[in-house]
């Protein structure tokens, strides 16, 4: 969403669905940080590429508050 620039169309997405956005930040991970995040995948064969992936530019995490 960050490369293609269409962060603003992402979280309109999760308004447009009821939820609300609490806060949201853009960010660069580390690899610690983007290897703890997706540890559950750590014995998937795809877990060293989305390692790369999500530590090779800027990522916008938010905190969303919703019913459920």
């Amino acid at each position: 969403g960050v490369a293609k620039n269409v962060i603003g169309r992402i979280l309109t997405r999760f308004e447009d669905r009821g939820l609300k956005i609490v806060a949201t930040r853009m960010m660069q991970l580390t690899e610690h940080q983007a290897k703890s995040f997706y540890e559950v995948h750590k014995d998937r064969p795809f877990y060293g590429d989305l390692v790369k992936f999500m530590t090779s530019g800027p990522v916008v995490v938010s905190v969303l508050e919703g019913d459920n």
